[in-house]
């Protein structure tokens, strides 16, 4: 074979090879990812193309939010009555902001800032927390009231066994990061595909080993998000009314020591130290998808949750709220929806039930 043909052919193949990727993206793995509307994280890492009932932009809850970074960006050295330090669900993940709700219905004012995920400066809610009192935030901004709001599969690493030591920060590095870092609410995730992207190959081979795994190994795809059934219809997407898709950390965290005598010690310790400043603790824990929905599983050969059992017998120097409770009535009273059947966060219909226990609290 001349040069000249090797150099046809090679060409060809990666026509051929750049046609059937873009074929397959199309055809199959492209309606796995979100857009816009702010959920569906477990359908892209199940590869599952869940249908939805209607169409979900992000939701408009009514009232208004500010973020700490905004504040920091204008200069402002005010005091704000509301603080909350949150996790994806307070960032507007799932399509909608639960501050907006708090503030539409209830009139309560609130400031946000958001556990910051890049680099190795990570910070969780609890190193958040005592970065705002030891760099002086916290008698800048005089908060009556410090919302804490952690996922529960979160919450042990956080404030027990994965305790890490405060970055040696300044205001001004601290302020910057804070400015710096965004969680878009509604954003499209499917990314500018160009003709040979490797991203696209890779989300296409990972379209095909989930099917795979599931085909021909145990019934699950081969990513972080997993497949259960439900003994009742919990949701509306067509052909999904039974199936619950949720995080593979939700199960994992179910075979960890949950330590919450340790996390519940952490909180007194923050509660004591926020009120010396004029400050309350209020806890704010978003149950796992999979421990919502535990009761109705068909497949219980697992042991359930202990953390909102342990957490409620526990002596409490701060505001504690039982929001598990309350979302598992809603659920037995038939309230379809109320986490995403394709996403690991709850929806606008959790959080309008959770902002009715959260909003008592913060106005005493």
């Amino acid at each position: 074979m001349t040069y000249k043909r090797y150099a046809c052919t090679l060409l060809a193949l990666a026509l051929v090879l750049a046609i059937a990727t873009i074929a397959f993206w199309h055809s199959f793995t492209r309606p796995t990812f979100y857009e816009k509307d702010g959920h569906g994280d477990l359908a892209r890492l199940a590869s599952y193309d869940i249908p939805r009932p209607i169409a979900t932009p992000p939701v408009d809850l009514g009232g208004t939010h500010e973020m700490l970074g905004d504040y920091f960006a204008r200069g402002d050295t005010g005091t704000r009555d509301i603080l909350v330090i949150g996790d994806s669900v307070s960032g507007g993940a799932g399509g909608s902001w639960w501050q907006d709700d708090l503030q539409a219905r209830y009139g309560i004012e609130t400031t946000t800032a958001l556990r910051m995920l890049h680099g190795s400066d990570y910070t969780d809610v609890y190193q958040m927390a005592r970065l705002l009192l030891a760099l002086g935030y916290i008698d800048q901004l005089r908060p009556r009231c410090l919302v804490l709001e952690c996922g529960e599969r979160m919450i042990t690493r956080h404030f027990a066994s994965d305790i890490r030591p405060l970055p040696d920060w300044t205001r001004d590095h601290f302020e910057r990061e804070v400015r710096a870092y965004r969680e878009t609410t509604g954003r499209d995730i499917v990314p500018p595909y160009t003709l040979l992207s490797t991203t696209m190959g890779a989300a296409n081979k990972a379209y095909i080993e989930n099917r795979l795994h599931e085909r021909f190994v145990d019934g699950q795809p081969t990513g972080d998000a997993r497949h259960a059934r439900l003994t009742i219809p919990t949701f509306s997407n067509p052909g999904w009314q039974h199936d619950l898709v949720y995080f593979v950390q939700d199960k994992e965290y179910l075979t960890m020591p949950h330590e919450t005598a340790a996390v519940n010690a952490t909180l007194n310790d923050l509660a004591a130290d926020l009120r010396a400043h004029g400050t309350e603790l209020v806890l704010f824990v978003l149950p796992d998808k999979l421990d919502t929905y535990y009761p109705w599983l068909e497949d219980q050969s697992f042991p359930p949750s202990p953390f909102f059992d342990e957490m409620a017998a526990l002596p409490h120097d701060y505001a504690y709220i039982d929001t598990r409770t309350p979302l598992r009535q809603a659920v037995a009273a038939g309230t379809p929806d109320l986490y995403w059947c394709d996403d690991t966060h709850a929806s606008y219909r959790a959080q309008r039930l959770l902002v009715d226990l959260l909003a008592p609290v913060l106005s005493k």
